[in-house]
């Protein structure tokens, strides 16, 4: 019969927290510092820019922000142009657009100019040079603003697309009440280079007046080891509307242990929600690397029949007899290998090396294998590596069977015998485990037990 070398252990890993980025807030002008632009009186405006993914054209950035109870930003003072260039270099853009209209033959820039709050420009309202870039418009096509990250402006022709643009609205910013749900989750065990199922996350305007668009963070790329698929916030939230964002854990070759993350939701004009997202690392393994727990399979206690049942073995396998293993014990899952033997003792004895680091040694005494067993035990303190006893292998090989062979009972489905193994060995776990999760219990090569 084969033998098999007997270990146990356990391992328990941990990891800190991925960082993340906050979102840009809105500007908030005061009273002073804005024109009332045709209302009864001056009151405090707001001013976002907003990247509501994709190109716009002025024409489509207008129908947004109107569509969001704003307008394109009309830039009346000095104090919003200091704004909206401070929007520009917050988020790191270099153009966006203003609500800066010419119509076709227009030509005189005080009398043609408007903004979409329908007054004029008023150049006057301007020391020399800014804005020192609105020539008017060619071939009789209409022109449209831009505001430079330098402060001064553009004017574009309708053919041209833009990511952002900034929406002013005559109100202050009041906050809205957002929930996200669920409002914490865990995405359990997953393997490095594999991915959780995505999960939904729902973000909610509960209260306030508006949402002027909706930041989330994480963003795409900035999650580490969580991933945003997807997401549906990026635009205005009215109050009682919803958005989602997409969410799935999916770590990388530098994860380890359990990290975890904030996802927030910033709405604007104001208010904020977060869920807190986790989950844990698990680094692959494989059959016969290393000495991890996830190498050994635990095999009960019990009683079984011991020796040549059938009649066709050996003459030392009898008389059959009844044992009781009165203790449960932990059973490598595989013969030992190449490489495990190469990590211990630092060197190879295999006569099959080619085979590779996860075909079994073979070609080791009984004193070499003690000697093996003993460096193992000195490098990994509080473990017991031993090999099993006679009685400990044939009990884990019949894994509760009680034929001529365990599993199956087919001897070419579970193992590398005469008749399929080409007279050469081959990696350990190619053939089928058997009930207790043990591999090559027959055929690959010959087993020491202790005794």
């Amino acid at each position: 019969m084969q033998r098999r070398i007997l270990p146990a252990l356990m391992l328990v890993l941990l990891l800190p927290a991925c960082a993340q980025d906050d979102p840009v807030d809105p500007v908030d002008l005061q009273a002073s510092q804005v024109e009332a632009q045709g209302k009864p009186a001056p009151q405090p405006h707001t001013y976002v820019l907003q990247i509501p993914g994709g190109w716009f054209s002025w024409e489509a950035a207008k129908t947004w922000a109107e569509g969001d109870g704003g307008h394109l930003v009309a830039i009346t003072s000095a104090a919003e142009n200091d704004a909206v260039k401070a929007l520009l270099v917050a988020e790191g853009r270099f153009r966006c657009w203003i609500g800066l209209y010419q119509a076709k033959q227009a030509k005189e820039p005080d009398a043609a100019w408007k903004w979409v709050t329908r007054e004029p420009i008023k150049y006057s309202n301007w020391y020399e040079g800014k804005p020192n870039d609105l020539d008017g418009v060619e071939n009789g096509d209409e022109s449209y603003g831009e505001i430079l990250d330098d402060g001064t402006w553009n004017d574009i022709y309708p053919d041209y697309l833009n990511e952002c643009f900034i929406v002013e609205y005559d109100y202050p910013a009041q906050p809205a009440a957002l929930s996200i749900s669920p409002s914490s989750y865990d995405f359990g065990g997953v393997p490095i280079g594999s991915s959780s199922p995505m999960v939904r996350f729902t973000v909610t305007n509960v209260g306030g007046l508006t949402s002027g668009g909706v930041h989330i963070t994480p963003n795409q790329g900035q999650g580490g080891d969580f991933e945003t698929m997807g997401f549906s916030c990026s635009g205005v939230l009215l109050v009682g509307q919803s958005c989602w964002v997409d969410m799935r854990f999916t770590p990388t070759t530098s994860c380890t242990g359990s990290p975890s993350i904030t996802l927030s939701a910033s709405a604007v004009p104001g208010g904020t929600s977060s869920a807190a997202l986790s989950g844990t690392c698990i680094v692959p393994w494989v059959l016969g690397e290393g000495f991890g727990s996830e190498q050994f399979a635990l095999i009960p206690a019990g009683t079984f029949q011991m020796g040549d049942i059938t009649g066709i073995g050996l003459e030392h396998e009898r008389p059959v007899h009844t044992v009781n293993i009165t203790k449960a014990f932990f059973v490598q899952k595989t013969e030992v290998t190449q490489g495990q033997w190469k990590a211990v003792m630092g060197s190879n004895p295999a006569g099959f090396s080619s085979c590779g680091d996860l075909c079994p040694v073979e070609r080791v005494s009984w004193d070499e294998v003690q000697a093996f067993l003993a460096t193992l035990n000195a490098t990994d303190p509080g473990k017991n590596y031993r090999l099993p006893t006679e009685a400990e292998w044939e009990y884990a090989c019949r894994a509760t069977t009680s034929g001529d062979f365990g599993g199956t009972g087919v001897p070419e489905e579970m193992g590398w015998i005469y008749e399929n193994s080409g007279l050469m060995t081959h990696p350990v776990a190619q053939k089928q485990a058997n009930a207790w999760g043990l591999f090559d219990m027959h055929g690959n090569v010959a087993e020491w037990v202790q005794d």
